[in-house]
């Protein structure tokens, strides 16, 4: 699981297929000495911006704010 931020979404047609996508710029994985100091709770990441850009398949998303 990551976090990120979501830019926009698309749809991909590829033939004759369509392929609803989100680029998105992904935050760094979390601390991991924090996330297990925590007990899994503190999600301690880094803003990339521009610097990591991906498109995923709108399905992978588990939850938005």
């Amino acid at each position: 699981m990551r976090i990120a931020e979501v830019r926009f979404f698309t749809i991909l047609c590829v033939e004759g297929g369509k392929f609803p996508l989100a680029l998105v710029s992904l935050f760094s994985k979390p601390d991991p000495m924090l996330l297990r100091l925590s007990a899994n709770t503190l999600w301690s990441c880094e803003y990339h911006s521009n610097s990591a850009l991906e498109f995923i398949d709108i399905k992978c998303i588990q939850a938005m704010c």
